[in-house]
């Protein structure tokens, strides 16, 4: 059977937040995200999934060679950076921006973003990548949040599930949030390419067990 390439495209949409008077966040009404409990500041998750089961029907194994994400625009912030006096720091918004893409349903708990880790049940395995970024906004740049951290998390292995689960998790932070605060969290493309190609019966055999497996743990 004859190889074939891929490239998946996936959208994912833009997450808007805003203070509230109670010092939490709350989404802005048309948002296609839900909230979620996390350990540490709360967020918002946003899920789809990429349908591949055309490769898996004819028995093929996805191999990733390149995944990324990419942005329509900036972390846009709304409010004052507040400077209070020292030795005190000052009370900024922060942006942290997780996305995940397994080929097993993550488990919607408190250590989601720990997906991987052994805080978290899921298996690093079934993480085809994992991406995780920190935007801030700063007295030098106020109005455009700048990145200050980033890191990667996933495993990038090959895939022979019928469907990959895209997870987005929005997370704004600042200590006591106000009406005045808000958060614009850009839409974001993932991108995957490789190439779907046939591999060893028992190789193959045993990648889908571990996948049913790891899809009852879940």
């Amino acid at each position: 059977m004859a190889d074939r390439p891929f490239n998946i495209v996936e959208y994912i949409p833009e997450c808007d937040v805003v203070g509230t008077s109670l010092g939490a966040w709350e989404l802005v009404d048309d948002s296609q995200y839900t909230a979620i409990t996390l350990t540490g500041p709360d967020g918002f998750i946003f899920q789809s999934q990429i349908d591949i089961a055309g490769w898996t029907k004819d028995g093929l194994t996805a191999f990733f060679s390149n995944q990324y994400t990419q942005r329509d625009g900036p972390y846009v912030p709304t409010g004052p950076v507040v400077i209070p006096a020292p030795p005190e720091s000052a009370d900024t918004m922060e942006a942290r921006d997780y996305v995940i893409v397994s080929d097993v349903p993550l488990q919607l708990s408190s250590t989601i973003i720990h997906s991987g880790f052994l805080d978290d049940v899921s298996d690093y395995m079934t993480l085809k990548f994992g991406q995780a970024s920190i935007f801030t906004q700063t007295t030098n740049a106020a109005h455009v949040m700048i990145p200050s951290d980033g890191w990667g998390f996933g495993s990038g292995q090959p895939s022979a599930s019928g469907t990959l689960y895209v997870t987005r998790i929005c997370i704004p932070n600042k200590t006591t949030p106000s009406p005045s605060d808000a958060i614009d969290f850009p839409a974001i493309r993932y991108v995957a390419q490789g190439i779907a190609t046939e591999e060893p019966d028992f190789v193959h055999l045993n990648r889908l067990r571990r996948s049913y497996e790891q899809q009852a743990v879940q």
